[in-house]
């Protein structure tokens, strides 16, 4: 609606700019007719994903611009002193395993099936834990499920925070059971940290950055994401787990040079009409 109204007052540039690959709450049915008009009214077609690009823009052309993260902010802090402060504050014990996610708590997330696999995993491992870092409309029935399960004690609800990345240094490994997903920066942050990363096939493969992702699909069951989980427990870090971020600077996901590429791209838009 907003490109129809820029055209008809000849705004000469117009981006449409694609962050999802599908639609999944009570909007549902506004966006899936919306995102048939917005070709129409653009100049400019951009996606985060050629998943997001596809669903929104279909076989109109448009090109894949990445989303961004502060690299070295999300980098692993080596220093172990702090890292025990940081666990002792959130009631993490030193022989804990931490399962770790970030990211709100609605229906695309799959939060339920996440602790279901969780419940399934302390099964393995008794000294697991589960820190969840974010808010939304499903905290407390998550926080019920947790306590019907009779877990709510190896579950750590942290809420939501400015300094995720903080937390990302008491995990052992990041995962999360989206349904779908656009390009999310969580996984691209877990993997500046240095962190195993096991995701559901709903996220699009360009998060696939480093050796450290591992996919499962979100048709197989609690227990085969669990044993998973398991697996790669065994494995453990690997290192120098503080070189991550350059790797995911080098595969072109940092936000300074990425701002600047942005705003070149708009220049360049701006000078077709001038």
């Amino acid at each position: 609606m907003v490109l129809a109204v820029a055209a008809k007052y000849n705004i000469p540039v117009r981006i449409a700019h694609s962050h999802a690959k599908a639609t999944a709450d009570r909007y549902r049915w506004i966006r899936e007719f919306l995102r048939r008009s917005v070709s129409r009214y653009s100049t400019l077609n951009l996606a985060c994903s050629m998943q997001a690009g596809i669903w929104l823009f279909g076989n109109d052309e448009f090109k894949v611009f990445k989303n961004s993260v502060d690299t070295r902010r999300f980098g692993y802090i080596n220093d172990r002193q702090l890292i025990s402060k940081i666990k002792s504050a959130i009631g993490i014990s030193e022989g804990d395993y931490v399962v770790g996610s970030v990211g709100r708590f609605c229906e695309v997330k799959n939060y339920h099936f996440l602790i279901d696999v969780f419940y399934s995993f302390l099964k393995r491992n008794g000294a697991a834990k589960l820190v969840l870092v974010g808010d939304g409309e499903l905290k407390q029935s998550l926080i019920e499920k947790v306590r019907d399960l009779g877990i709510i004690d190896r579950v750590k609800f942290i809420g939501r925070v400015k300094n995720p990345e903080v937390y990302l240094n008491v995990f052992d490994i990041f995962a999360l059971t989206s349904l779908s997903e656009g390009l999310p920066l969580v996984f691209i942050e877990a993997q500046c940290n240095g962190l195993p990363v096991l995701m559901s096939d709903g996220v699009p493969p360009e998060v696939n950055l480093t050796d450290l992702t591992h996919v499962k699909s979100i048709k197989d069951s609690p227990i085969e994401w669990a044993e998973c989980l398991e697996e790669i427990s065994k494995k453990g870090f690997r290192f120098p787990r503080e070189s991550y971020y350059e790797i995911v600077k080098y595969e072109g996901y940092d936000i300074k040079e990425n701002a600047q590429a942005l705003t070149n791209l708009y220049y360049s838009e701006l000078a077709k009409y001038t």
